[in-house]
């Protein structure tokens, strides 16, 4: 399991390095950190598999479609194309659950934003270094969380 945790580390660091953004969200079949390229698409390392939320397959299907039409790979005509999307073309995306509105309300934004001036509270009251470090682990997953809840 470690080997594993290792090796997903050391993919996730790479891709950061290549100007990717490590995500707080997991990938739905191997609980793998989810990364995001340059052109917004969400990637489980460990899995080299795209993910997609379920409610968006509708919308990656037609810019596949669009794609492969300006590849010449199809001629346009609906019902033309079975190969998978993202992945060697023979493998579905994960899927990650639709995000319930409910989850992106104004209320949910504050609340993050009371627990960010919390975490920072006690980031300058801690001495411990172990705790500093797990202090500044959840300040920045809330940060990215507050990011992605401000962008919907």
């Amino acid at each position: 399991m470690e080997e594993r945790s290792e090796g997903a580390s050391a993919l996730i660091a790479a891709k950061m390095l290549q100007g990717w953004a490590l995500l707080g969200e997991h990938c739905p079949a191997c609980l793998t950190p989810l990364m995001r390229n340059k052109e917004k698409r969400m990637y489980c390392v460990s899995c080299q598999q795209w993910v997609v939320r379920e409610n968006e397959t509708a919308k990656v299907d037609k810019a596949v479609k669009i794609e492969k039409i300006e590849a010449g790979e199809e001629d346009g005509r609906d019902g033309n194309s079975s190969a998978a999307p993202w992945r060697d073309r023979d493998q579905p995306p994960h899927l990650l659950p639709k995000v319930s509105e409910e989850y992106w309300s104004p209320e949910v934004i504050s609340t993050v934003e009371v627990k960010i001036m919390e975490l920072r509270k006690a980031i300058d009251e801690t001495r411990d270094v172990a705790q500093l470090k797990l202090l500044i682990d959840t300040l920045t997953s809330c940060l990215t969380c507050l990011e992605l809840l401000r962008k919907n």
